[in-house]
């Protein structure tokens, strides 16, 4: 899944609906993000809710690789394919048929809308900073953890 950006709040993910993930999302709408800078020693983790949001349309430069995996509806994305030359086969036939501007498919919108968010910054002695903000009555409450 590609994160895209925030929206009202949330991050927001775009999918297809047909992936192992988005699958799991649907079934289990709970996520945990982690954002890690291990050169900075710090670290983002985001827990929070998904909802499924109205689909959008691909960009016409990123059409053409996502019609590449095959030729039914939907994408192949994740399925095992025999090697590289088989994704540039069906690349080439989908600029055949549909030429460089292959019309978009759909793709689906998860955003995560984070409950909590735990901001860590490592340090040399251990004693790391660790903030959690927490979602709940209207805005967000700021606890230190423990190390």
């Amino acid at each position: 899944m590609l994160l895209k950006g925030v929206e009202r709040g949330g991050f927001v993910f775009y999918t297809n609906y047909r992936s192992r993930k988005a699958a799991s999302s649907t079934r289990a709408p709970a996520a945990c993000l982690v954002f890690l800078w291990p050169d900075l020693e710090r670290q983002v983790r985001v827990e929070g809710s998904v909802e499924k949001l109205s689909a959008g349309n691909r960009t016409p430069t990123s059409r053409p690789g996502r019609w590449a995996p095959g030729s039914r509806p939907g994408s192949a994305q994740s399925e095992r394919v025999p090697d590289r030359a088989t994704l540039e086969a069906a690349m080439e036939e989908a600029r055949r048929r549909h030429g460089e501007r292959p019309p978009g498919r759909r793709t689906g919108r998860l955003p995560v809308m984070p409950q909590s968010i735990e901001f860590w910054q490592g340090r040399a002695d251990r004693l790391h900073d660790r903030l959690l903000y927490t979602r709940g009555g209207g805005g967000w409450r700021i606890e230190r953890l423990a190390p």
